[in-house]
């Protein structure tokens, strides 16, 4: 059985820049589950951290997919994510005038029966 809790704390900052997809049916066995934080200091965090976060819901059954039929093309797969989710997120800011001033971490983890896939940086994922 698996369980799902979060907390979030926006500590000392004047907003909340945490965003996360928790899974509905983690009990299913095949899910998608991130955590996405705006770097402080940085403007528009928070709105960084929301467009990694649908990125990774948009993307979540290709995901489930790959990681179900190849471990190669689910790593490559989820290296794509992290790619799109940095250009949302450069768009985003280009569009504002804010082009080097907003960024987000983002963490993902997908898993399917008894595969997984945890990425934290572009380009890196881990089976």
């Amino acid at each position: 059985m698996i369980q799902v809790a979060h907390l979030s704390l926006k500590g000392k900052r004047s907003a909340n820049q945490d965003r996360i997809l928790v899974p509905e049916e983690p009990n299913s066995g095949r899910f998608v589950a991130g955590v996405a934080d705006g770097l402080g200091g940085m403007r528009d965090g928070d709105k960084a951290a929301e467009i990694a976060i649908q990125t990774l819901s948009d993307s979540a059954m290709r995901l489930l997919d790959h990681l179900d039929s190849d471990a190669g093309a689910a790593k490559q797969s989820l290296a794509e994510v992290y790619a799109d989710a940095h250009l949302r997120v450069r768009h985003y800011a280009d569009q504002r005038q804010l082009s080097g001033s907003v960024a987000t971490t983002l963490v993902a983890l997908i898993v399917s029966g008894g595969k997984y896939l945890i990425g934290n940086e572009i380009g890196r994922a881990h089976v």
